[in-house]
C-alpha cells in the first residue's frame, strides 16, 4: 500500500477528531496511594480519496493520547504512541502523512487502511497498546496485530527486555525463567478492589495472570508476598515457592510453587491456601481440613512428581476434644505425571496406624526456606 499515492483527486478529505475516553484504571503507586484517573484521547486521523470508475483510496488511523501528565513526558508518550499507529507506513507519523499529503501518483487500484486500537494497561509507569491493522491494496486483504508499550517516565518504548533488566536490579537472585511469573504478579498487584469473580478468565491457562495465584494474590495484598528459591527437583535449578507469612505466628506458608520443566515452560503446582511444609528429602506435604493430607515428591528416575493423598472419611473436627476413638481412614492409590487422583480414582482402606506410616514414609526434617519481600 505504501507508494501507491492518489493522482486525479476528484474529492479530498482530511480530518482529525478527539474525544476524550476514561481509561478506567486507577494508578497506584508502591505505598498503595489512589492518583487520579488517567484521561486518554481517542485521536482520528482519516483521509479519503475518490477518483473516477469508482475507486477510492480510504486511511482511517485511530491512536491514543494521554490527556494528563506533565506536558515534556505527556508530548514524549504521544509522539511514540502516534508513530506506532503509522507503523505500517514508516517509524515516524508526521512525515508519512506529509507524504500522504503531498504524493498524488496514479490510482489504479482500490486502497484501503484502517487501524484500530485497544488499552491493555494504563498505569503511571507505562501504557500498554495493541494496535489492530485492516487494509486492502486492491487484489488481498491484509491483517496485523501488534502490541506497543511505552514508559511514561522517559517517553520511550519499553521492550521486554527492559522489563527483564527492571526485574533483574530488583530480584537479582531469581531466574530470568521465572520472570513472566513475576511480572504478572506485579501487573496485578497494581489493580486495587479487584473483583475476582468479574475476572476470573484472566487466572485461566492462557490468560493476563494465568500464573498468579488467587488465595495468594487476597491473602498477600496487605499483609505482603513472600518468595523463597529451593532445588526440589535436584536437577540444580530451583524452584520458586511464593507464600504468605502468618503475622500472629510469625510462620511462612507457601501457597504456590513453580518450576520450569522442559528448560523453558513453567509448571505451576498451588497449595490450596493450607498449612505446607517442605521437607530435606523434596517431599511437599500439605495439611488440608478433616485430616486430609497432600503429598508430592518429585521422582528422580521418572522426571516426575508423585502424588499420595490420605485422608479421614468422617467429617471430623480436627480441632475438638471429643473425637471418636475409631476412625476409618483412606488413601488415594499413588499416582505419578499428571495429578489424577481428584478424578476418582480406586481408594483403599486403611488402619490409623497405616495412616500415619504412609505419612511419616515422606515427612523428614522440614527445610528452613529463606523467605525474601516480593511485595
Amino acid at each position: 500500500m505504501r507508494g501507491k499515492r492518489v493522482l486525479g483527486l476528484l474529492l479530498l478529505c482530511i480530518f482529525c477528531s478527539s474525544c476524550v475516553l476514561d481509561s478506567g484504571n486507577v494508578s497506584l503507586d508502591t505505598e498503595g496511594t489512589e492518583h487520579s484517573i488517567t484521561q486518554i484521547e481517542d485521536v482520528v486521523y482519516s483521509m479519503h480519496r475518490e477518483a473516477g470508475e469508482g475507486r477510492f483510496f480510504d486511511v482511517e488511523i485511530h491512536y491514543p493520547q494521554l490527556a494528563d501528565g506533565t506536558e515534556e513526558k505527556k508530548a514524549a508518550v504521544n509522539e511514540r504512541l502516534k508513530d506506532a499507529a503509522f507503523a505500517i507506513y514508516g517509524a515516524n507519523a508526521e512525515t508519512e502523512i506529509e507524504a500522504l499529503n503531498a504524493e498524488f501518483e496514479k490510482m489504479d487500484r482500490n486502497e484501503s487502511l484502517n487501524v484500530t486500537y485497544e488499552l491493555l494497561e494504563v498505569n503511571e509507569e507505562a501504557i500498554s497498546v495493541v494496535y489492530s491493522v485492516d487494509s486492502f491494496d486492491g487484489s488481498r486483504p491484509y491483517m496485523q496485530q501488534y502490541m506497543v508499550t511505552v514508559d511514561r517516565q522517559k517517553g520511550q518504548y519499553l521492550y521486554f527486555d527492559d522489563v527483564e533488566v527492571a526485574l533483574g536490579e530488583k530480584f537479582p537472585d531469581i531466574p530470568k525463567a521465572y520472570y513472566k511469573v513475576l511480572k504478572q504478579y506485579e501487573d496485578i498487584l497494581k489493580e486495587k478492589n479487584l473483583n475476582i469473580n468479574d475476572c476470573m478468565e484472566k487466572f485461566y491457562v492462557g490468560g493476563e495472570w494465568e500464573y498468579v495465584d488467587m488465595e495468594l494474590y487476597v491473602a498477600g495484598w496487605d499483609d505482603g508476598i513472600y518468595y523463597s528459591l529451593y532445588d526440589l527437583t535436584g536437577d540444580g535449578f530451583p524452584e520458586l515457592l511464593m507464600g504468605w507469612m502468618d503475622s500472629v505466628e510469625t510462620v511462612y506458608w507457601p501457597y504456590v510453587m513453580y518450576t520450569v520443566g522442559d528448560g523453558e515452560t513453567i509448571e505451576k503446582y498451588t497449595f490450596g491456601a493450607m498449612p505446607t511444609v517442605v521437607c530435606d528429602n523434596g517431599a511437599i506435604i500439605t495439611y488440608g481440613h478433616v485430616e486430609y493430607v497432600m503429598i508430592m515428591q518429585f521422582q528422580a528416575d521418572t522426571g516426575q512428581w508423585r502424588y499420595v493423598d490420605v485422608w479421614s472419611e468422617d467429617n471430623v473436627d480436627v480441632w475438638s476434644e471429643e473425637r471418636p476413638e475409631d476412625i476409618k481412614r483412606y488413601y488415594s492409590r499413588e499416582c505419578e505425571g499428571e495429578y489424577t487422583l481428584e478424578k476418582g480414582e480406586q481408594k483403599e482402606e486403611i488402619s490409623q496406624m497405616d495412616y500415619n506410616r504412609i505419612i511419616d514414609q515422606y515427612k523428614t526434617t522440614p527445610v528452613m526456606l529463606e523467605w525474601a519481600l516480593f511485595h
